[in-house]
């Protein structure tokens, strides 16, 4: 019975934490619908685009080098690539400014690929 009461307590606190750190950050916290993910459409398309685009483009070699080029590759995402619901601006791009022909590939997100016989 000790046990079950020791989880309850942290799972108010862990709840309790949660609701703050929303609230601090004037963040809504807001329920989709379970197994429908056309509620939920702009973290779907994100997720799918994190695994095309970074986690399973480049041959890591460990989950921790795959983790130190997740900065880079946001980087490129939200300043030089471009996004078709944007109509093709970067999402850190006054709108009025074109977005250009850059392509992630062309961004160095793994310099260790870009030497000599390195294989992508």
């Amino acid at each position: 019975m000790l046990v079950r009461h020791q989880v309850q307590v942290l799972q108010q606190v862990h709840a309790s934490l949660w609701r703050d750190t929303l609230r601090a950050s004037g963040i809504a916290h807001k329920r989709t619908r379970p197994y429908r993910p056309q509620t939920n459409g702009k973290v779907e398309r994100f997720n799918r685009t994190l695994l095309d685009e970074w986690a399973y483009q480049w041959p890591y070699t460990s989950n921790q080098e795959r983790a130190e080029a997740l900065p880079d590759f946001l980087h490129a995402c939200n300043y030089h690539r471009c996004h078709t619901a944007l109509g093709g601006q970067p999402p850190d791009q006054p709108r009025e400014q074109p977005c250009g022909s850059i392509h992630l590939d062309d961004i160095r997100l793994r310099p260790v690929l870009h030497r000599a016989g390195a294989v992508r």
